[in-house]
């Protein structure tokens, strides 16, 4: 255990003693305060509501393995919004980090959660409650422990990979999750939300998923039902009449 930090055990701790109900600059940095835009005066307010998600935390590896860092950003809008990151105390454990943003202005939702097996560029889980947010948070728990790569990541690229193939995408793409084998990303190219379903087997397709307008990529099975709305608008366009006569 690194002796620069305190675990999210100890953390949980000193929150509940009340050690973080001041702005006093100290106890900010123990609670985990490394950079900010906002005045100094204000980290504690901001904290009560970061905390929220700190103290949800029950699982035991979380709680034993690592230790808190919080950030306050500055958006390209001049918005100010706060983050909570969870590091793991051994630092060949980096890949495991977690973190949550609360009303990130790039992202969808109040509550967003970004984990280092999915990516920086879209949360793996984001919602509007802080219960399901913390839910969520103690239920991935044993996947990061065991280093399990959820089968949604593998599928997450694929949509990138069907984004850039099929609708001409370039550069980042940012991949939200919507439900189970369900996705969606915001096109850099016209700015609409495009849907994206996926599946690695043909038969255990998702609610709504039309196999005969499917495509393939690396293995996957990726369904997107505005190209399938698409192809029918296509076919049923009414086609020039054909001339009689040879023609020349």
């Amino acid at each position: 255990m690194s002796e620069e930090h305190i675990s999210v055990r100890q953390w949980q701790a000193l929150c509940r003693s009340g050690a973080f109900r001041t702005s006093d600059y100290f106890a900010m940095e123990k609670a985990g305060w490394y950079n900010w835009n906002c005045s100094s005066e204000s980290l504690a307010g901001r904290l009560k509501k970061l905390a929220k998600v700190v103290m949800g935390v029950t699982q035991p590896f979380i709680l034993d393995h690592y230790f808190i860092l919080c950030r306050n950003l500055s958006s390209r809008f001049d918005k100010l919004y706060d983050e909570v990151g969870f590091v793991p105390l051994v630092e060949a454990d980096q890949r495991k980090c977690f973190w949550v943003t609360l009303d990130d202005p790039y992202h969808r939702k109040k509550w967003s959660l970004f984990t280092g097996r999915y990516g920086v560029e879209a949360p793996e889980f984001d919602c509007g409650d802080i219960r399901v947010l913390i839910q969520y948070i103690n239920k991935i728990a044993p996947e990061l422990e065991q280093d399990l790569m959820a089968p949604f990541v593998q599928e997450k690229w694929a949509v990138v990979g069907y984004a850039h193939l099929f609708h001409r995408e370039h550069g980042e793409v940012k991949v939200y999750r919507n439900g189970e084998h369900q996705y969606s990303y915001r096109s850099n190219l016209d700015g609409r939300e495009h849907e994206v379903m996926v599946t690695a087997d043909p038969n255990d397709l998702p609610p709504g998923f039309v196999s005969d307008h499917a495509k393939q990529y690396r293995g996957f099975y990726l369904y997107c039902p505005e190209d399938a709305g698409k192809a029918a608008t296509e076919r049923d366009q009414p086609r020039p009449p054909r001339k009689k006569g040879i023609q020349r």
